[in-house]
């Protein structure tokens, strides 16, 4: 399941940055970069096997890539002294078991 919420989150983020045109695709990743927004801003749907994290690093410091990378199997980058682990997302569920909440109808939400 996974694996279906990862490709869907990327053809989301491939969708958004071509529908603005802030879509950067190589053969070895895409990027999407909006200006004065920190939304999506990031580089996804990398070939975690052939691709040269030194140069998306690289790229990144200078400004010509976003800072943010997303894996899909984040012990594909090794023990790079450049990267820092910011966060790891296992799925995206949420219980709402332990949330409570007030239901009401909203006319202006259709």
């Amino acid at each position: 399941m996974n694996k279906e919420i990862i490709e869907n989150l990327f053809e989301f983020w491939t969708f958004a940055g071509e529908s603005i045109g802030a879509l950067i695709k190589t053969k070895d990743y895409n990027a999407i970069i909006v200006n004065h927004s920190d939304w999506p801003n990031r580089i996804f749907n990398v070939n975690e096997m052939g691709t040269d994290f030194d140069k998306i690093i690289k790229l990144s410091r200078q400004n010509l890539l976003p800072d943010k990378l997303t894996l899909s199997n984040p012990n594909s980058i090794g023990a790079n002294y450049q990267v820092k682990l910011f966060l790891q997302q296992r799925n995206m569920a949420l219980d709402m078991n332990s949330y409570s909440f007030r239901s009401y109808e909203d006319s202006n939400i259709k």
